[in-house]
């Protein structure tokens, strides 16, 4: 994890007499939180050094939760969480050309540079300036929608900012015209999000514990590092299991997968259990709760609770011997009938020949199944789960009581709601009322929709209607996240076999993909597999709209690097990776001027570089200091470190002698013999491993 800038914000509260550790860091007053939850959010931006709170004297500190946070101190984290990600950079000119708007509004001296950068790249406007200070030269506080608009400006580097959004809040009348469009960016991102009654409170001036939140959140937005607060457990429902992972609908909504623990407990209805018990019961179409225990991220218990004895889905052939059932979680399957099994149709008891005639009338049945122990069915429930096939298509209108489906581009279909209908949002079941709320936002949905004997709805299955097509905003070998067209953020996982193809025919690699997309413009549309992962990736892009030169660095300037004989120029958006690490273009010109020497690949349209992946293969300078494990050379742009190999894997020769030297003699006669030494380092994969030393 990269160590961030810490930042020091003062403020006053009580001091409670308690402690806890976290880190390096032990806070007096880590009880006094405006909410318990807040103390995992002050444990972690503190560990990331993005809030350190200020010293007692006694080996303690304090962080103050309840405080309110500046002005000054807001642009001074957004800044921050960019500059140490490496995509903030502020040259000493662009400060000389702020220094006399820093004065004449007051702006402390600590937030100069700050403040400078969010102006040049117009985070904030001079205009804001009138309200970060009194005048008296005091810090004016900042209000949630201050802060919207901070980092929502902050994020808009990689993410799309709406520009006439509708909120959901239940005071979005409040919210200013000019943070409309970030407190919604900040709210789909789940970084600010609304109080328990739905409201934002945008004139609400937030405080440190808040900030926390809000600072945590986006650093993992901008790094695309997972954060994991605390060890904590989640609730749900199963939506796919295996020995080595856990696929869980969120109760508090989306879909997570958890790799599973070599020494996992597993219950199930109280009881010791295993895997097949459980996927047994997914198969037979009941939905199975479950508890997860989690540590750092990886299951180590988990407490199911579900239906043995019951199946549940569509019939597809009845005797008075057999049924066979598509069950709703897997495939079909052929049960037999116990003696005399108990049958109701529609609420009414009834005889397998009525439900063959219903089914020779080309109704589509619903029905849950009790088993025996013999696994015979010895009762079933029927309805009838659709009247005249399938009623699929975008909700036109949701109410109270009706709803209204287009199955096409010029006929709708409007049905009334039966009492207590099922409802299911992308996979999880919610309240009818909860799914007129969604439609009433603005949330675009399609769905299935089932209807009674009475052809009233006693079903939907909604989901949004794009929510696998979007823009790439993060991308790895395991994982893609898109910023959907149906405005959310989501985190897939890749099947190890994924496809990757694009408009032009061609079909590619990831990691092809992965060195020419750009953040935010790069559109896909994803396919998925039973299991939820990724099997296919088509691009909205084609392939040979990019060219790619590869080799070393014959030259490179602050914004242009050349291969070979070919120049291309770097942008704001070009994306630089150094051994698989996101970086900056500054980077790898201060690497280069350093005498670092990279194997690159550049991928580029129009003369400018789009991304560029660098390998670092060798570096020279003077022996700076030496430890195990550990060299530093002094340099043309100052002092810089590098890993070294394991001994054994390590060659050290002096003065172009054959002898090669271990590292503890190499060091000898740098330390003891107080030989000075040039040399030129061979670095494979992040690590040196041949030393040519010169004797100065």
């Amino acid at each position: 994890m990269k160590k961030l800038t810490a930042v020091l914000l003062s403020a006053v509260v009580a001091v409670s007499s308690t402690t806890i550790s976290m880190a390096a860091i032990t806070f007096s007053d880590i009880n006094d939180v405006p909410w318990d939850g807040a103390k995992n959010y002050v444990a972690k931006v503190a560990a990331l050094g993005l809030m350190v709170g200020e010293q007692n004297g006694d080996g303690t500190s304090l962080f103050r939760a309840r405080d309110k946070v500046t002005y000054c101190e807001t642009v001074q984290l957004a800044y921050n969480i960019l500059k140490n990600e490496g995509k903030a950079e502020l040259s000493m000119a662009t400060m000389a050309k702020w220094k006399s708007v820093m004065s004449g509004y007051k702006i402390p001296e600590w937030a100069h540079e700050a403040v400078s950068y969010a102006l040049e790249n117009q985070i904030i406007n001079i205009t804001d300036l009138s309200g970060f200070m009194t005048s008296s030269g005091a810090n004016n506080n900042a209000t949630r929608e201050d802060v919207a608009v901070v980092f929502g400006r902050t994020l808009s580097f990689g993410y799309p900012v709406e520009g006439n959004p509708v909120l959901t809040f239940a005071d979005k009348a409040s919210v200013s015209a000019i943070a409309v469009p970030y407190v919604n960016l900040l709210a789909k991102l789940n970084i600010l999000v609304g109080d328990d009654n739905k409201n934002f409170n945008p004139k609400n001036f937030i405080n440190r514990a808040e900030m926390a939140v809000v600072t945590t959140k986006t650093y993992s937005v901008v790094s695309g590092e997972e954060i994991s607060i605390d060890d904590s457990s989640v609730t749900g429902t199963i939506n796919y299991m295996t020995s080595e992972k856990i696929t869980v609908n969120l109760k508090d909504g989306g879909t997570a997968i958890y790799p599973l623990a070599t020494n996992v407990s597993i219950s199930l209805n109280d009881e010791a259990s295993e895997i097949n018990k459980i996927t047994k019961i997914i198969d037979n179409g009941v939905a199975v709760d479950v508890v997860i225990k989690l540590s750092n991220g990886t299951a180590t218990s988990v407490s199911a609770s579900g239906l043995e004895d019951t199946v549940q889905g569509t019939i597809l052939e009845i005797s008075s011997d057999e049924v066979t059932i598509k069950r709703t979680g897997g495939s079909s399957k052929t049960y037999a009938c116990a003696d005399y099994p108990t049958i109701r149709y529609e609420g009414e008891i009834s005889r397998i020949s009525k439900i063959e005639d219903v089914m020779d009338s080309s109704n589509e049945l619903y029905v849950t199944a009790t088993l025996n122990d013999e696994y015979e069915i010895e009762k079933m429930v029927i309805t009838v789960s659709e009247l005249g096939g399938n009623v699929k298509g975008f909700l036109k209108n949701v109410t109270d009581e009706k709803i209204v489906v287009a199955i096409s581009d010029s006929k709708t279909q409007t049905y009334s709601i039966s009492k207590d209908p099922i409802v299911t949002y992308e996979g999880e079941e919610i309240t009818y009322d909860k799914l007129v709320d969604k439609f009433e936002e603005g949330t675009d949905l399609t769905a299935t929709v089932y209807l009674d004997s009475s052809n009233d709805v006693s079903k939907i299955e909604a989901k949004l209607e794009d929510n696998d097509s979007g823009v790439i905003t993060k991308l790895t070998d395991t994982y893609i996240t898109i910023f959907t067209n149906a405005g959310i953020s989501r985190k897939c996982l890749l099947d190890e076999d994924v496809i990757i193809k694009f408009n032009g025919g061609t079909t590619e690699s990831v990691s092809y993909l992965n060195s020419i997309y750009e953040t935010g413009k790069t559109g896909v549309t994803l396919t998925f597999n039973k299991n939820e992962e990724v099997v296919k990736v088509l691009v909205d892009l084609d392939q040979d709209s990019y060219a790619r030169i590869s080799g070393e660095i014959n030259k490179m300037g602050s914004d242009s690097i050349m291969i070979g004989a070919k120049t291309v120029y770097l942008s704001s958006n070009t994306v630089v990776k150094i051994d698989d690490e996101e970086s900056s273009g500054a980077l790898l010109y201060k690497g280069w001027q350093s005498g670092e020497t990279y194997d690159v690949t550049v991928s580029y349209a129009d003369d400018i570089a789009k991304n560029i992946s660098a390998e670092l293969t060798g570096a020279e300078g003077k022996v700076y200091s030496l430890k195990t494990g550990e060299i530093a050379l002094n340099t043309d742009t100052g002092i810089r470190n590098y890993k070294i190999t394991k001994d054994e894997d390590l060659t050290i020769r002096i003065d172009g002698a054959k002898t090669s030297y271990n590292f503890r003699d190499f060091y000898s006669l740098w330390y003891v013999n107080n030989n000075n030494y040039s040399v030129i380092l061979t670095i494979e994969d992040g690590l040196v491993v041949r030393i040519n030393a010169t004797t100065l």
